[in-house]
């Protein structure tokens, strides 16, 4: 009996990453927000794609331990990449546990965020 099917040898399958920006709002064309654990909302994305989600920061109002909640938040939606501008110790330290990738952010909208991260023009923190 034979197969019809090809198979993939020496081959990488590449999963697109779902990928979080810290952001002022909920829209593409609100501001990037510099802080990571305070952010009010994250936009997520996944890689190739044009469709975006804001998520409010459920750990923005954290009296202690804001990072560290929006870290665990944000692994529970699955994300693997994060484009933020400053990230605390408790913060970066529960992102390297996770194996998350963190990227520095630079401009003032999300969409330029976004737009220059596509492009491989942002640098990659941890």
């Amino acid at each position: 009996m034979t197969c019809n099917h090809k198979l993939l040898k020496n081959q990488e399958v590449k999963k697109l990453a779902l990928v979080a920006v810290t952001s002022a709002g909920s829209q593409r064309d609100s501001n990037f927000e510099v802080r990571f654990g305070r952010s009010p909302y994250f936009i997520l994305f996944k890689e190739g794609s044009d469709k975006l989600e804001g998520v409010p920061n459920p750990g923005v109002e954290a009296e202690g331990g804001a990072g560290v909640k929006a870290v665990q938040f944000l692994m529970d939606q699955g994300v693997k990449k994060i484009i933020t501008g400053k990230v605390g110790p408790h913060a970066k330290s529960a992102l390297q546990e996770g194996d998350i990738e963190v990227y520095e952010g630079t401009g003032d909208k999300v969409e330029e965020v976004i737009g220059k991260y596509n492009q491989g023009r942002l640098q990659r923190l941890f």
